[in-house]
Protein backbone atom coordinates (compact mmCIF):
# COMPACT_ATOMS: atom_id res chain seq x y z
CA UNK A 1 0.00 0.00 0.00
CA UNK A 2 2.80 2.42 0.87
CA UNK A 3 4.43 1.74 -2.47
CA UNK A 4 1.19 2.55 -4.34
CA UNK A 5 0.78 5.73 -2.32
CA UNK A 6 4.37 6.80 -3.00
CA UNK A 7 3.99 6.03 -6.70
CA UNK A 8 0.75 8.09 -6.86
CA UNK A 9 2.39 11.06 -5.11
CA UNK A 10 5.44 10.91 -7.40
CA UNK A 11 3.27 10.90 -10.54
CA UNK A 12 1.09 13.71 -9.18
CA UNK A 13 4.09 15.88 -8.40
CA UNK A 14 5.50 15.27 -11.91
CA UNK A 15 2.13 16.23 -13.41
CA UNK A 16 1.95 19.41 -11.35
CA UNK A 17 5.44 20.44 -12.41
CA UNK A 18 4.74 19.93 -16.10
CA UNK A 19 1.13 21.16 -16.33
CA UNK A 20 0.53 24.62 -14.86
CA UNK A 21 -3.24 24.30 -15.33
CA UNK A 22 -3.32 22.44 -12.02
CA UNK A 23 -2.09 25.51 -10.19
CA UNK A 24 -4.56 27.97 -8.69
CA UNK A 25 -3.56 31.62 -9.03
CA UNK A 26 -2.60 33.17 -5.69
CA UNK A 27 -4.24 36.50 -6.52
CA UNK A 28 -7.60 36.92 -8.20
CA UNK A 29 -8.09 39.55 -10.84
CA UNK A 30 -10.18 42.67 -10.24
CA UNK A 31 -12.91 41.24 -12.46
CA UNK A 32 -13.07 38.15 -10.23
CA UNK A 33 -13.59 40.31 -7.12
CA UNK A 34 -16.30 42.55 -8.50
CA UNK A 35 -19.90 41.50 -8.67
CA UNK A 36 -23.22 43.29 -8.79
CA UNK A 37 -26.25 43.01 -6.56
CA UNK A 38 -29.56 44.86 -6.58
CA UNK A 39 -31.33 46.73 -3.81
CA UNK A 40 -34.99 47.67 -3.57
CA UNK A 41 -36.44 49.46 -0.55
CA UNK A 42 -40.10 48.99 0.44
CA UNK A 43 -41.55 51.65 2.75
CA UNK A 44 -44.79 50.93 4.59
CA UNK A 45 -46.94 51.68 7.65
CA UNK A 46 -48.94 49.42 9.95
CA UNK A 47 -46.47 46.51 9.84
CA UNK A 48 -46.39 46.42 6.07
CA UNK A 49 -50.13 46.79 5.44
CA UNK A 50 -50.07 50.33 3.98
CA UNK A 51 -47.49 51.41 1.35
CA UNK A 52 -45.97 54.89 1.65
CA UNK A 53 -45.86 56.74 -1.67
CA UNK A 54 -43.34 59.55 -2.19
CA UNK A 55 -40.92 58.71 0.63
CA UNK A 56 -37.35 59.87 -0.04
CA UNK A 57 -34.84 57.02 0.10
CA UNK A 58 -31.15 57.93 0.01
CA UNK A 59 -28.48 55.22 -0.36
CA UNK A 60 -24.95 55.89 0.90
CA UNK A 61 -21.68 54.03 1.00
CA UNK A 62 -21.33 52.33 4.38
CA UNK A 63 -19.50 54.17 7.10
CA UNK A 64 -19.87 57.27 9.20
CA UNK A 65 -19.28 59.71 6.34
CA UNK A 66 -20.38 57.54 3.43
CA UNK A 67 -20.79 59.24 0.08
CA UNK A 68 -24.33 59.59 -1.26
CA UNK A 69 -24.79 57.13 -4.11
CA UNK A 70 -28.40 57.62 -5.16
CA UNK A 71 -31.61 59.35 -4.12
CA UNK A 72 -34.85 57.51 -4.92
CA UNK A 73 -38.57 57.95 -4.23
CA UNK A 74 -41.14 55.30 -3.49
CA UNK A 75 -44.02 54.61 -5.89
CA UNK A 76 -47.68 53.99 -5.02
CA UNK A 77 -46.74 50.48 -3.86
CA UNK A 78 -44.12 51.87 -1.46
CA UNK A 79 -41.25 50.50 -3.57
CA UNK A 80 -38.18 52.21 -4.97
CA UNK A 81 -36.82 51.31 -8.36
CA UNK A 82 -34.26 48.50 -8.41
CA UNK A 83 -30.80 49.93 -7.74
CA UNK A 84 -27.75 47.99 -8.97
CA UNK A 85 -24.86 48.20 -6.50
CA UNK A 86 -21.34 46.74 -6.42
CA UNK A 87 -20.82 43.65 -4.25
CA UNK A 88 -17.97 41.14 -3.89
CA UNK A 89 -18.12 38.40 -6.51
CA UNK A 90 -20.08 35.32 -5.50
CA UNK A 91 -16.95 33.20 -6.09
CA UNK A 92 -15.24 34.94 -3.16
CA UNK A 93 -17.87 33.58 -0.77
CA UNK A 94 -16.95 30.04 -1.78
CA UNK A 95 -13.64 30.12 0.09
CA UNK A 96 -13.18 30.84 3.78
CA UNK A 97 -11.34 34.12 4.26
CA UNK A 98 -12.02 36.20 7.32
CA UNK A 99 -10.36 39.23 5.74
CA UNK A 100 -12.99 39.58 3.03
CA UNK A 101 -16.76 39.75 3.18
CA UNK A 102 -19.22 37.93 0.94
CA UNK A 103 -21.40 41.06 0.69
CA UNK A 104 -21.21 44.84 0.55
CA UNK A 105 -22.81 47.04 3.19
CA UNK A 106 -24.74 50.24 2.52
CA UNK A 107 -26.54 52.86 4.59
CA UNK A 108 -30.13 53.86 3.80
CA UNK A 109 -31.95 56.97 5.03
CA UNK A 110 -35.74 57.22 4.61
CA UNK A 111 -37.66 60.45 5.16
CA UNK A 112 -41.30 61.40 4.74
CA UNK A 113 -43.09 64.42 6.24
CA UNK A 114 -45.18 63.42 9.26
CA UNK A 115 -43.00 60.40 10.11
CA UNK A 116 -39.85 59.71 12.08
CA UNK A 117 -36.85 59.65 9.73
CA UNK A 118 -35.11 56.28 9.72
CA UNK A 119 -31.47 55.37 9.15
CA UNK A 120 -30.53 51.77 8.36
CA UNK A 121 -26.87 50.87 8.80
CA UNK A 122 -25.00 47.91 7.28
CA UNK A 123 -27.68 46.89 4.80
CA UNK A 124 -26.21 43.86 2.97
CA UNK A 125 -26.11 43.48 -0.82
CA UNK A 126 -24.91 40.20 -2.35
CA UNK A 127 -23.64 39.48 -5.85
CA UNK A 128 -26.42 38.26 -8.14
CA UNK A 129 -29.15 38.76 -5.52
CA UNK A 130 -31.98 41.29 -5.29
CA UNK A 131 -32.09 42.46 -1.68
CA UNK A 132 -35.47 43.84 -0.62
CA UNK A 133 -35.14 46.06 2.44
CA UNK A 134 -38.46 46.62 4.25
CA UNK A 135 -38.78 49.80 6.31
CA UNK A 136 -41.82 50.49 8.46
CA UNK A 137 -42.21 54.19 9.22
CA UNK A 138 -43.62 55.44 12.53
CA UNK A 139 -45.99 58.44 12.46
CA UNK A 140 -45.17 61.55 14.50
CA UNK A 141 -47.46 62.77 17.24
CA UNK A 142 -49.65 65.71 16.28
CA UNK A 143 -47.66 68.96 16.36
CA UNK A 144 -44.30 67.20 16.80
CA UNK A 145 -41.41 68.90 14.95
CA UNK A 146 -37.72 68.01 14.48
CA UNK A 147 -38.03 64.35 15.51
CA UNK A 148 -34.96 62.34 16.37
CA UNK A 149 -33.84 59.95 13.62
CA UNK A 150 -34.42 56.26 14.36
CA UNK A 151 -31.26 54.22 13.77
CA UNK A 152 -31.29 50.47 13.06
CA UNK A 153 -28.07 48.49 12.57
CA UNK A 154 -28.81 45.49 10.34
CA UNK A 155 -25.68 43.68 11.58
CA UNK A 156 -27.15 43.55 15.08
CA UNK A 157 -30.58 42.24 14.11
Amino acid sequence: MNEQYSDFNRRLMQELQTDPSFLVPAVTTTADREGMGTLQVTVTLARGAIPVEGATVTVYEAGENGRELKRLWTDQSGNTEFLPLPAPALSLSQTPDEASSSYSSYTIRVTQPGFYPELRLNVPVFDGVTSIQPIGLIPLSEGQVNPQELVVDEERM
